[in-house]
């Protein structure tokens, strides 16, 4: 078996530095590249979709939290209710001390439960009438614009007005 050295050498001595030939087929550096691309494809779609996923959770959990308040508002404004017709049991049984005593105890109780979900109670006396927490049910003489009675206390849930207070404004004389 004859071996031929097909190397080639410089005649002047210079260190050469050797680089090793690149031997795969072109197809195959493509398919490499081919396959490279696909998978940063592939990474940037995981990414997506995973950002998309949690976007889908923070709206579900937003839906659920809104869902929930408005469930317990409606609660709490059923709730208003039974208070104000304790509140006029109460008034009707002045003459029972024991009556009003068991109602006047009801009445707190509902009012705690109420404080302990966030209700604040408002009564608009003598206050300048404001259409946004109020509700005219009645005009009287007295000075125009000012709450005279309130029939109903308004409550609010936190920031937001559940029930507006009804109240009977004054008006001048005619």
């Amino acid at each position: 078996m004859n071996i031929v050295d097909k190397r080639r050498i410089r005649e002047d001595s210079e260190e050469i530095i050797a680089t090793e030939p690149n031997l795969k087929p072109t197809y195959v550096q493509e398919l490499e590249e081919r396959t490279r691309r696909a998978e940063a494809a592939l990474r940037q779609r995981v990414a997506d979709l995973e950002a998309e996923t949690q976007r889908a959770r923070e709206r579900i959990q937003a839906g659920i939290e809104q869902r929930y308040e408005r469930k317990e508002r409606d609660l709490l404004v059923e709730v208003l209710g039974l208070l104000d017709d304790v509140d006029r049991a109460a008034a009707l049984s002045c003459d029972v001390p024991a009556v009003a005593e068991g109602l006047s105890l009801l009445t707190a109780r509902v009012e705690q439960f109420l404080k302990a979900h966030g209700c604040t109670k408002f009564v608009p006396e003598n206050q300048p009438f404001d259409p946004e927490t109020m509700e005219a049910v009645a005009a009287v003489e007295g000075q125009a614009g000012l709450v005279v009675s309130v029939f109903k206390p308004g409550y609010f849930m936190k920031d937001t007005l559940i029930r507006p207070a009804q109240v009977t404004v004054g008006r001048t004389g005619s």
